[in-house]
């Protein structure tokens, strides 16, 4: 085993803070409508500085924290292949993440020209997030968190974290879907759905839908944690990523109320995006100590 330096882990740390912060900026684009504020690529309006137009401002900004993003990516591939060639998981991480790029780079170009077709604009995110899941692992395979704690076999607890990290996954997908079908304003009021139980259209039955999944991936949390702490007590590192998954998964739950009771305020819509790619962060990172402690 080889100690990765201080350098980087910190600079792995980095990549992760950049990489969440163009979600994020990924979700205010689409929330603001600034999808189209270019509607050339790579340049905008023919030029490289974009005009004074705040949507133009805003899509302009994710494409150069999309530039941040790929120049560190690109720096710890090559940086983990120079001297942390021993470490495969970190290695083969960083190779992954780049080529993960290469494809989310080739989506962004394809959303731009076909001019935002919700299929695509789904899979853009649903790939950013694997980007962002492969940088968190090579991050927490630097830190290693769960150094010292001892190792207790748990194959059944494993596969349900595993579980619950894809089911994480598939409802910030569902919400994409969401989106991209308009269905957001279908249901106004929180819980229920314009003061119904039971969806009345087509489109409140897509948002009731992501409701009722969100509902269930609570409870498969919540039921990962109280047998995580319950029975891995020595591991802390476990027990810590378990509380802090479920406690991102309420803070989304929260925020999304408050964006349905705004009527949608772009902010709230934005919050909301931001809040899911931190769940699924914590989730990653929930599966990845596991992966370590339970095997």
């Amino acid at each position: 085993m080889i100690l990765t330096s201080q350098p980087f882990k910190l600079f792995s740390a980095f990549a992760v803070a950049v990489t969440f912060a163009l979600i994020v900026i990924g979700g205010i684009v689409r929330t603001t409508g600034s999808g189209l504020g270019c509607p050339d690529w790579p340049l905008c309006y023919g030029q490289a500085v974009p005009p004074y137009d705040i949507h133009s401002q805003i899509e302009f900004s994710h494409r150069l924290t999309t530039t941040l993003v790929s120049a560190s990516v690109g720096l710890m591939a090559l940086w983990a292949t120079l001297i942390y060639r021993r470490e495969k998981v970190i290695v083969r991480g960083a190779w992954l993440a780049v080529a993960l790029l290469v494809a989310q780079i080739a989506l962004g170009a394809f959303v731009v020209v076909y001019e935002l077709p919700p299929a695509l604009v789904g899979v853009h995110l649903g790939n950013a997030l694997l980007i962002l899941a492969t940088l968190l692992a090579i991050s927490l395979s630097a830190y290693r968190p769960w150094e010292g704690a001892p190792a207790q076999s748990d194959p059944a607890l494993l596969r349900l974290i595993l579980l619950s990290a894809a089911a994480v996954f598939a409802l910030i997908f569902s919400g994409t879907v969401v989106t991209g079908l308009n269905a957001m304003a279908a249901c106004l009021g929180w819980p229920l759905c314009n003061g119904d139980l039971l969806p009345q259209t087509g489109p409140q039955a897509v948002n009731l839908f992501h409701r009722t999944f969100a509902a269930g991936v609570g409870i498969l949390l919540l039921a990962v944690t109280v047998r995580t702490v319950r029975t891995h007590k020595t591991i802390a590192s476990l027990r810590k990523a378990a509380h802090v998954a479920l406690g991102l998964f309420g803070v989304q739950v929260l925020v999304g109320a408050l964006a349905v009771l705004s009527t949608f305020h772009p902010a709230f819509n934005a919050l909301h995006l931001a809040a899911a790619a931190a769940v699924w962060g914590g989730m990653v990172a929930l599966a990845v100590v596991a992966w370590r402690t339970l095997r």
